[in-house]
């Protein structure tokens, strides 16, 4: 298992320190023997074994990454290191001893083994930064992995591939793909290939030579011998002598199992989850069993010795063979008929969401700290900030935002980032006081986290304040905000001072009805645009409570009612005149909305997206609709019987539940026009149509609020939303990869083995991390843009389904032990708030633009600190030019010294999107920040643990090829020079440039 701890790191940092000492001399007499020197040579004309043993410990699971520690993986690293020490031949891929003489070598090696279909990019590359960063720091170059070791997610990602191919990677080595797949690889010796994981980057850059582990990371049946398999008992005085027995049990498997693998190589992962904690039992009887299968290598023609998956890499590669390729990825995973691990793309979805939002948070303090230069007053500041670093790459686990572990995990997640968030908030603070000279405004800035239930104690007990918005793109941005406050009428007024349009809306009973809302004084929202909020700057707004009819005072919009001539049970509206109660003030949270009158002639279509033009194909008046599945309540006892679960979905019928719709209302406004859809007393609806701002980049707003779901003991439910077109899509549709490349989804089809679908619906389920979308042949376009990663897809032509929020009745049987079951703080089921940013496009230029704008918007939301006494600096940039339209700083962050920084840079299109923005991109460094100039830059592996000019990748053959061109060599070498002499660089289609940079604040 990949080195993933994080904090007991000084724990095995000490452990190690000393066995290091105590193999002080050996490291000096062979300096090269770490890396692939330490290596095992290979016996030609046999059939080499290589014997890896392994522990599988996940960073919170069943029990919190404490627990786990002080339960287990304690006793695992004492007892592992003791029995290294005694034995020089064997290795370990966990906490391998003595990393100098080659005992002890690391896989992944990134701060967890991570999920792949829920981490957004940017947290892929920080925790891996993080826990690459720990091993170089502690063990040097020889503490490097060479190979990636994702064995136990769910399901793989090629953007995720392509990303530990950028980051120096050799191989990856994988313990899951579908069933039907894995059958068609086994029959055609297919198990291992070259996955080229990004046509953008290209080969060999993103290609990375790839293998599945013959039957997951556990050992081979009969030989788990922790888990009370018969040892090798080779005293043959003793009644139970056995060692031809367990021989011919391991050739014979052997035997059977290199018959699906190509070259003279097989690797045996010897090791499960939380194994080795008696290490000296397992390695004592591997001991007797390599003994034994030597002696009688004449009969079978096989060797076995202990090894590392680096080095089976470096064996596999070393036979030059010619290897098979894959450019797509392995979404959906099954492991049998009717189990689809598609119901963890949206498990959790509330922390799917802080785990969203606490991302942008964390950059942004990275970004601001640097542009402040907090770390010239010494490495104090720095450290507030550790704690959410390090909470955030341990969240990032396969068991940890992908929503599969026990709720009482899922508590101590959320608390490990809510502990590091609040910390490192102090940063923030200090960094806006040092940019603007006004510690006085900044001392006392406050951040509202739950805003979007409408609840903030500042506006509770403020009347007049001050926002600042701070935008953490590299370009200007508008922004729509949408504050809690306690009355109707308040005058906003903009940097310059001058009154903009706001209005105010009653929070609606969707929100009304969130337990955690308990306390809350806001009764209203206002809402106003910000424009324009400066690349990777702030503007300060002010908010000043006033009286009716005051000059720009905000406009009240009440909730007014529509009324139907029935309620019809497929959801659609019949509108008629009517009238209703009408109450100005709630007084109760009453389940039911009570809304004003509203006359038929101010009805808003419910298809707010609706254009003029009758040939626009996005749908009609049944556009939009929330339903549910019950899912499946089997006992698992059969393929048949498989029930839905916190990793699997799978419906009882594959035809969703329709409410009957209870109520329609609207919101008209200067500012925004809204639907309310109340689908029943536990799902609520509302459709935002905002005015033209002049932001080029409209769209319109979907807000589902979810909760708690109705339970009882048969019956959990799977709540969604349909978006019906009427494009013509042909069984296609799209969904994004970790936030970055798009992916081409064809409803019932693999583009590598012949699909025989058993579920119809989540057998079609993708994870959408930021995006998905419908083209037609004519470039219409329709994209839904998500807040957090979501699981769903195109059941029918034309329509687009997401998954929102879930409960279940049962266990999937796949583990965690528990159905998934999440209480909100009053003790009943949670309540779920999403939103999706909706648009439509009559061409794939403009519709590619769109998506990637806003996704980069939707990501990087502007933070909005909360203040009481007026700034002194109304607007600020932390640019001197806002970059090219197509270029991002990923990464801002100190990096070994108050001088010294980390800088990414990413262009955040495709090859073929757009027309100009897909095209390379040149950007001057030296003079780009504000704060500071560059007056050096050196290029790094993406995980910035390699100089790039150095990093040497082992080159794997293919039938078309892909080695680096004289062409490509000729373009790096200009590139290098660009950097050295200009501080110069050129971004291409997809392409992330990691840099150290030398910098000389102003």
């Amino acid at each position: 298992s990949p080195f993933c701890y994080w904090e007991m790191r000084n724990l095995l940092l000490a452990a190690v320190a000393t066995l290091l000492l105590c193999s002080c001399s050996a490291a000096q007499r062979e300096a090269t023997s770490c890396g692939y020197n330490a290596c095992p040579k290979p016996v030609p004309g046999r059939y080499n074994v290589h014997l890896v043993p392994h522990t599988h410990d996940d960073v919170g699971w069943l029990r919190t990454v404490d627990q786990y520690y002080y339960y287990e993986v304690q006793f695992i690293i004492d007892t592992v290191i003791e029995e290294l020490l005694d034995n020089p031949e064997r290795k370990f891929t966990y906490v391998k001893q003595l990393v100098k003489n080659g005992q002890l070598q690391f896989a992944l090696g990134g701060w967890c083994m991570d999920d792949e279909a829920t981490t957004h990019y940017v947290d892929i590359i920080d925790q891996h930064t993080q826990g690459l960063r720990f091993l170089n720091d502690t063990f040097g170059d020889c503490g490097r992995p060479r190979v990636a070791w994702q064995v136990d997610p769910f399901g793989h990602s090629k953007e995720h591939t392509a990303m530990l191919a950028q980051m120096g990677f050799d191989g990856l080595y994988y313990g899951r793909i579908d069933y039907q797949d894995q059958a068609l690889r086994r029959k055609t010796r297919r198990m291992e290939m070259v996955w080229q994981a990004s046509q953008d980057i290209g080969s060999p850059r993103a290609d990375l030579f790839s293998g599945k582990l013959y039957d997951g990371y556990c050992q081979p049946g009969g030989f788990g011998f922790e888990y009370g398999d018969e040892p090798v008992q080779d005293d043959p005085q003793l009644y139970d002598y056995n060692v031809e027995q367990k021989v011919k049990q391991f050739v014979d498997m052997v035997n059977s199992r290199r018959q699906v693998y190509s070259s003279d190589h097989l690797m045996l992962t010897m090791g499960c989850d939380f194994q080795y904690q008696n290490a000296r039992k397992n390695f004592k009887i591997y001991d007797k069993l390599i003994k034994a299968v030597n002696a009688r290598t004449a009969a079978h023609n096989i060797t076995v010795y202990y090894s590392t998956p680096s080095c089976y890499t470096k064996s596999v590669h070393d036979q030059n063979l010619m290897w098979t390729v894959k450019s797509d990825d392995f979404f959906p995973y099954a492991h049998q008929a009717h189990a689809f691990w598609t119901g963890y793309f949206t498990s959790r979805a509330a922390l799917k969401r802080y785990v969203r939002t606490a991302s942008n948070q964390f950059q942004a303090i990275k970004q601001t700290s640097c542009l402040a230069g907090l770390q010239r007053a010494g490495p104090q500041l720095e450290a507030k900030l550790d704690l959410l670093r390090q909470a955030m790459g341990v969240v990032q686990h396969h068991d940890g935002v992908s929503g599969t572990e026990k709720q009482v995990v899922a508590y101590d997640y959320a608390l490990r980032v809510s502990t590091g968030i609040n910390q490192a908030y102090s940063l923030l603070q200090s960094a806006w006081a040092n940019l603007t000279g006004d510690s006085a405004a900044y001392s006392g800035m406050s951040s509202c986290s739950l805003a979007n239930i409408s609840y903030c104690p500042f506006t509770d007990s403020n009347n007049n304040f001050y926002l600042h918005f701070y935008n953490p793109v590299s370009h200007p941005v508008w922004h729509l905000a949408r504050i809690p406050v306690k009355g109707r009428y308040y005058v906003v007024s903009n940097q310059q001072g001058q009154a903009v349009t706001s209005q105010t809306i009653p929070v609606n009973n969707g929100t009304l009805r969130v337990p955690e809302r308990a306390g809350a004084k806001s009764s209203y929202e206002l809402v106003f645009n910000v424009s324009t909020i400066p690349a990777m700057g702030f503007v300060v707004y002010r908010v000043a409570a006033a009286a009716p009819g005051s000059p720009g005072v905000s406009t009240f919009t009440p909730i007014q009612s529509v009324f139907m001539d029935s309620k019809p049970a497929d959801g659609e509206l019949d509108w008629r005149d009517g009238g209703s109660e009408s109450l100005n003030e709630r007084e109760s949270l009453d389940y039911r909305p009570v809304f004003a009158p509203l006359k038929r002639d101010d009805v808003i279509e419910f298809s707010q997206l609706k254009e003029a033009k009758k040939s626009n194909p996005i749908g009609d008046s049944k556009m939009s609709y929330m339903a549910y599945y019950y899912g499946y309540p089997g006992n698992n006892s059969a393929p048949e019987f498989t029930a839905s679960g916190a990793y699997l979905f799978r419906p009882t019928k594959q035809t969703p539940e329709r409410f009957s719709l209870e109520e329609i209302a609207s919101v008209t406004g200067p500012v925004v026009n809204e639907t309310h859809v109340v689908w029943s007393n536990w799902t609520y609806q509302v459709l935002r149509k905002f005015a033209n701002n002049g932001d080029s980049l409209q769209y319109s707003e979907n807000e589902l609020t979810v909760g708690p779901i109705p339970y009882d003991a048969n019956t959990g439910r799977e709540v969604i939303v349909r978006y019906n077109t009427q494009l013509n899509s042909s069984a296609t549709f799209y969904t994004d990869a970790n936030g970055r490349q798009v992916l081409r989804r064809v409803r019932d089809y693999r583009p590598t083995w012949p699909l025989q679908q058993t579920e119809n619906v989540s057998g079609n389920y993708y994870p959408i991390n930021s995006q998905i979308f419908l083209n037609q042949s004519d470039g219409s376009s329709f994209m839904v843009l998500t807040d957090r990663s979501e699981g769903g897809g195109s059941i029918n032509d034309g329509q687009i389904e997401i998954m929102l929020h879930r409960i279940t009745v049962r266990d999937d049987a796949l583990g965690v032990g528990e159905a998934l079951q999440e209480k909100g703080s009053d003790g009943r089921g949670l309540v779920v708030k999403v939103t999706h940013w909706l648009a439509a496009d009559q061409s794939l230029p403009s519709s590619s633009r769109r998506r990637r704008e806003l996704a980069n918007r939707r990501y990087r939301e502007p933070l909005i600190g909360y203040l009481t006494a007026e700034p002194k600096v109304k607007s600020w940039s932390g640019l001197r030019r806002p970059l090219p339209e197509n270029v991002q700083v990923v990464t801002l962050d100190d990096w070994r010294g108050p001088n010294t920084k980390l800088l990414r840079l990413e262009h955040l299109y495709q090859i073929g999107e757009h027309p100009a923005l897909s095209q390379p991109v040149t950007v001057a460094l030296g003079q780009l920040f504000a704060t500071f100039n560059i007056l050096s830059a050196t290029e790094l592996t993406l995980a910035a643990n390699q100089n790039l000019n150095s990093a040497q990748r082992l080159q794997w053959r293919t039938p078309a090829g892909g080695g680096t061109t004289v062409g490509d060599a000729a373009r790096e070498a200009e590139e290098r020079l660009q950097l050295e002499q200009d501080i110069t660089v050129t971004l291409r289609p997809m392409q992330i440039r990691t840099f150290v940079v030398q910098v000389q604040y102003l």
